[in-house]
């Protein structure tokens, strides 16, 4: 199993491939206003999991965002899309904590042949 900063590592390195302009949105909205649901102030992070950094000023419940597209990836709540923010130079936030306005796209789809699951040792 790898460790919590390298999975956020690599998903950064995976995510700097995937570009909103070129992913396949099935005539989805390229850009969809969402609203902050958190109680507290959430963190906008430079990659979709609690193991990144913040990227700054977090935004505070009832803010106003745009979000680019959406992923899998780290469980919050439940809850496993994360949405990049066109509205917070393209950082990512829970989609747990967000309200969006209409479907939101998949910013890519990784093809099936490029995911390998590896057993954990230890």
């Amino acid at each position: 199993m790898l460790a919590a900063g390298a999975s956020a590592a690599a998903l950064a390195l995976s995510l700097a491939a995937a570009s909103p302009a070129t992913a396949g949105g099935g005539g989805l909205q390229d850009t969809v206003r969402g609203q902050v649901v958190s109680t507290s102030p959430l963190n906008i992070r430079t990659v979709p999991s609690t193991d990144s950094q913040p990227q700054g000023a977090s935004l505070r419940p009832g803010a106003s965002v745009i979000i680019d597209c959406k992923v899998r990836a780290q469980v919050i709540g439940g809850n496993q899309i994360w949405y990049r923010l066109r509205s917070h130079k393209g950082g990512w936030a829970a989609a747990r904590y967000i309200r969006n306005s209409a479907p939101v796209r998949f910013c890519w789809t990784p093809p099936a042949t490029t995911l390998r699951l590896v057993p954990s040792v230890g």
